[in-house]
């Protein structure tokens, strides 16, 4: 077994910003105007996590296919103070909470650092079936907000990604992105 990191692993979870709503395949919708100011502010939740030493590994962005959730990766990615090794997932398009814990526990040790975005309501319930506790606060505003568009949560796992399981991580923070 290989020894537990000094740091705990963080797994980001965001949820897409604002999308249209018409016209166009569920898919292939894309942000809107209110959307991309909105994922940049989520940049800055995103950031703050990965500025700390917790990223000293490398980082991976697993991002569903959908348009949607690709530019909302985008608008990220352009704010990150680290590089980040980006894929892009079908998987994650259709997932459920065991797709995406399955798609996070098989990453390889050397990453301190996963983002899942992705579309709710997997995403909210990811949240709520991987925090085992965490920052009182936190967990409040998750508990009143819910999970709306450009919602960032930050949980921290100790242990392995194979060891990835409900109740497996603490939250550390959760923000609603609104530019």
């Amino acid at each position: 077994m290989t020894p537990h990191p000094s740091s705990p692993r963080l797994v980001i979870v965001v949820r897409h910003a604002k999308s249209e709503h018409s016209g166009v395949r569920d898919r292939d919708r894309r942000l809107t105007e209110r959307g991309r100011g909105d994922a940049s502010s989520a940049a800055a939740a995103v950031g703050a996590a990965l500025g700390g030493s917790a990223a000293s590994g490398e980082v991976v962005a697993l991002v569903s296919s959908s348009a949607r959730t690709y530019e909302t990766w985008q608008q990220l990615a352009a704010r990150l103070p680290v590089a980040v090794d980006e894929r892009v997932s079908d998987e994650l398009y259709d997932a459920g909470i065991d797709d995406v814990v399955d798609l996070v526990a098989r990453l390889d040790d050397g990453v301190s650092a996963a983002i899942v975005v992705g579309h709710n309501p997997t995403m909210q319930a990811t949240v709520h079936t991987l925090a085992g506790g965490g920052d009182p606060g936190a967990l409040a505003l998750l508990g009143e907000r819910g999970f709306p568009t450009a919602s960032v949560a930050v949980l921290a796992h100790e242990g392995e990604w194979s060891e990835l399981a409900p109740d497996s991580c603490r939250l550390r923070a959760f923000d609603v992105g609104r530019g």
